[in-house]
C-alpha cells in the first residue's frame, strides 16, 4: 500500500495515492457533506482529489503511523479548516498531520460509515468475482439479497423455488456472509502499515455502524 512504500518511486506513490483516494471518494464526500454542506460536497471532493494529487499530499503519509483511514481524515480536516477560512488549501507541517480525531463526532461518524460501506462494496465485488470464477454466479445472485437480513419464511420460499432445502440454503448463506466479512478484513488490512492494528481498526468501524447492519459479523 501507499503507507508501506516509503522508498518507492515517487510516480508510483502518486499513482497509489490517486487510486486510493478515488477508490474511497464516498467517505471523502460524506465528510464534506457533513461539514461543508451537501450542496457543495461533490465540488469539494473533486477539488480535494485534484489538489491532493497535484500537490503531493501523499508524501505526508508516515509508515510509522500507517492507517490510511486516519491519515485521509486528517487531510480532510485540514482542507475544511482552510476552506472555511477562505484560504488556499495547503497541507504543511508534520505536527498538523498527527492522526487526531475530529472534534465534531457527526462528520467523523458519517465518514466512518461511508468508509465501512466502501469496504463492504469492494469486498462484495471480490466475492462476486470469486463465485463467478467458480461457476457459481447464479448462486451468488440468489443469496446476495439475504446477506444483510433474511427472514426464515423468505429463505424457505426461495429454497422451495430452487429445489434446495432450507438448511442447505441457510448454510450457503452463512458461508457467503463469512467470506464477505473476511474479504472486508483483507481489504482493511491492505490499508494498514501494521497488521496488529487490524482488530482495533475493524472494531472502530463496526462501532460506527452499530446502528446499521452494513458490516457483517466475522
Amino acid at each position: 500500500t501507499l503507507l508501506r512504500t516509503g522508498d518507492a518511486d515517487p510516480e508510483r506513490r502518486r499513482d497509489a495515492w490517486e487510486q486510493l483516494a478515488r477508490r474511497y471518494r464516498a467517505p471523502i464526500r460524506a465528510y464534506f457533506a457533513s461539514r461543508l454542506g451537501a450542496g457543495e460536497a461533490d465540488d469539494h471532493a473533486q477539488e480535494f482529489l485534484l489538489r491532493s494529487v497535484r500537490d503531493d499530499w501523499w508524501q505526508r503519509a508516515d509508515p510509522g503511523r500507517g492507517r490510511f483511514r486516519g491519515f485521509l481524515r486528517v487531510l480532510l480536516d485540514r482542507y475544511v479548516m482552510n476552506a472555511r477560512r477562505g484560504a488556499r488549501v495547503a497541507v504543511d507541517g508534520e505536527d498538523e498531520l498527527a492522526e487526531q480525531p475530529s472534534r465534531d463526532a457527526g462528520p467523523e461518524l458519517a465518514y466512518d460509515r461511508a468508509f465501512a460501506a466502501t469496504l463492504a462494496e469492494r469486498a462484495l465485488a471480490r466475492i462476486a468475482a470469486e463465485y463467478a470464477r467458480r461457476g457459481q454466479a447464479a448462486q451468488f445472485a440468489l443469496l446476495q439479497p439475504f446477506m444483510v437480513e433474511a427472514a426464515s419464511g423468505e429463505l424457505r420460499a426461495t429454497a422451495g423455488a430452487t429445489g434446495a432445502t432450507p438448511n442447505a440454503l441457510a448454510a450457503s448463506l452463512l458461508r457467503l456472509r463469512r467470506a464477505h466479512a473476511q474479504a472486508m478484513r483483507d481489504e482493511l488490512a491492505s490499508l494498514l502499515d501494521d497488521p496488529a492494528e487490524l482488530d482495533a481498526e475493524w472494531s472502530e468501524l463496526a462501532a460506527a455502524l452499530s446502528a446499521s447492519s452494513s458490516v457483517p459479523n466475522g
